[in-house]
């Protein structure tokens, strides 16, 4: 008997408010999955829905929509790994900058790890990791 594969998910959607519940709504799927108390998958989609609405208004920032947002989540062993790919131009000016705007303190203070590098087409990837398992935050 084979074991089955971890869950992965991957939505490519346009980047509009719109776009934002059902992003919520996949991505509570997966996590609704994984064994994490009530208060933690709470943290985890808040973590998410901040960087998902973040991506939505950098992509309105610097020319016309419509441009897209990718959102990737993967069980690696151990641990919850979602990404919020921005297809604009919108962040890629905070990296190395310094500055730390509230929505990355907030999604910085929910996640186990999080990771900022360039995404496609200049854009920003929003990398997060959630411990799965006894090695939760509280």
């Amino acid at each position: 008997m084979t074991a089955e594969p971890p869950p992965r998910v991957r939505l490519c959607l346009p980047a509009i408010r719109e776009s934002l519940p059902l992003i919520r709504h996949v991505i509570a799927t997966l996590v609704e999955t994984q064994a994490l108390p009530p208060r933690r998958q709470e943290q985890v989609l808040i973590a998410v829905g901040t960087a998902a609405a973040g991506a939505v208004r950098h992509a309105h920032q610097r020319g016309p929509p419509p441009r897209e947002v990718v959102i990737e989540g993967h069980v690696d062993p151990g641990r919850l790994v979602i990404t919020v790919i921005e297809e604009g131009p919108g962040s890629v000016a905070l990296l190395g900058s310094g500055d730390v705007p509230g929505g990355l303190a907030l999604i910085g203070a929910f996640a186990d790890r999080l990771e900022l590098g360039p995404g496609s087409e200049g854009g920003l990837s929003t990398r997060m990791s959630f411990c799965l398992g006894g090695n939760t935050r509280p």
